[in-house]
C-alpha cells in the first residue's frame, strides 16, 4: 500500500490483509503497515 495515498490504509485492511488471512488463517498473527523513511536532501544554490 502507498502511503501518500489517503487510502492506503483502507487498501492495507480490505485487501492485503484479508487475502493474507483467507491463506494463512490463524498463523496471522498481527499485520502492520511500515512506512519508509523519507531521505533527506539537502542542496545549496
Amino acid at each position: 500500500a502507498c502511503e501518500t495515498c489517503p487510502s492506503s490504509t483502507t487498501t492495507m485492511k480490505m485487501g492485503i490483509e484479508r487475502v493474507l488471512k483467507e491463506n494463512f488463517g490463524d498463523q496471522i498473527k498481527d499485520i502492520v503497515q511500515v512506512f519508509e523513511e523519507q531521505s533527506v536532501r539537502t542542496t545549496v544554490d
